[in-house]
């Protein structure tokens, strides 16, 4: 003969089973406060988030640009400057310097043919 356990259960764990009732009904409460709340984003805000976000890219993008060009326009003068140096140097042997000579003119090494030579 089988007994109904629930009843039983209930009656021996009555005050556990009211803790757990309780409990149960606070986070019941909780979960619809919660699912009432709106803290989703609209679309519109999403939209305004992303627009933001992608004009400081563009703001960042645009100054890096600047910066490249500044730093483009620095290496040709310093490219320029050392043309000018080398070529200054390599123009005119009698009034430079025989180490800076020696820097702008290529160095060969001349091709053993033989091993051990």
């Amino acid at each position: 003969m089988a007994r109904p356990e629930t009843p039983l259960i209930l009656h021996v764990n009555n005050p556990q089973v009211q803790s757990l009732e309780q409990h149960n009904q606070v986070l019941l409460t909780r979960w619809n406060f919660l699912r009432e709340q709106d803290n989703s984003l609209s679309d519109l805000d999403i939209k305004l988030m992303y627009d933001q976000y992608m004009n400081k890219l563009r703001q960042q993008i645009r100054s890096i640009d600047t910066e490249k060009e500044q730093l483009d326009m620095e290496l040709d003068e310093v490219l320029e400057a050392m043309d000018s140096f080398r070529s200054r140097t390599l123009e005119s042997p009698e009034t430079g310097n025989g180490a800076m000579r020696l820097l702008f003119t290529p160095f060969h090494v001349p091709v053993c043919t033989q091993m051990g030579a």
